[in-house]
């Protein structure tokens, strides 16, 4: 019994963890990388914990309006906002769905990763969580706890095989 309840929760451990990598890295073979919502500016297109997939836009081809995932060089973070201004020498002004105001600063098109194509909403949680140092540790010691189980109970068979012969 006890065996059939850690070969479960390893089946269950397992989809779960392909389904999360499949979300996060497939769209990848289209052009889309993933990036994470952080904060709720963007409410109520986007909540904080949605996944964006965003795909590489050349400047000419960013219009008012579009949803931009930009990298913030300063903070090391990424941010998605709303195109609300384009000048010629490639600034590009945003604010976020939720802001009043525009962003105090324009953001330049260098720092342009993509227009968002599609969201996840609530996936950016947990794949965040899963790209992370403590989500990785997470990981590799369930899957060692789940060795070691497999291991004590091979060897629990082996000693009673050996008590009843």
């Amino acid at each position: 019994m006890k065996k059939k309840i850690l070969d479960g929760a390893f089946v269950l451990l397992s989809a779960v963890l392909i389904l999360f990598v499949l979300i996060a890295w497939a769209p990848r073979l289209f052009g889309l990388h993933p990036y994470y919502v952080l904060t709720d500016s963007m409410k109520p297109t986007f909540s904080r914990g949605s996944l964006v997939y965003a795909k590489p836009v050349a400047f000419e081809d960013i219009h008012v309006g579009d949803i931009l995932v930009f990298e913030n060089a300063a903070y090391k973070k990424n941010f998605v906002h709303r195109v609300v201004r384009i000048t010629n020498d490639q600034w590009i002004f945003t604010k976020g769905d939720a802001n009043n105001v525009e962003d105090p600063l324009p953001a330049e098109y260098s720092c342009c990763r993509g227009i968002v194509k599609f969201h996840l909403p609530v996936v950016g949680f947990p794949a965040q969580f899963l790209h992370s140092t403590a989500g990785k540790v997470s990981i590799a010691v369930g899957y060692c706890l789940w060795a070691a189980a497999e291991v004590e109970h091979i060897r629990s068979n082996k000693k009673k095989k050996e008590v009843c012969a």
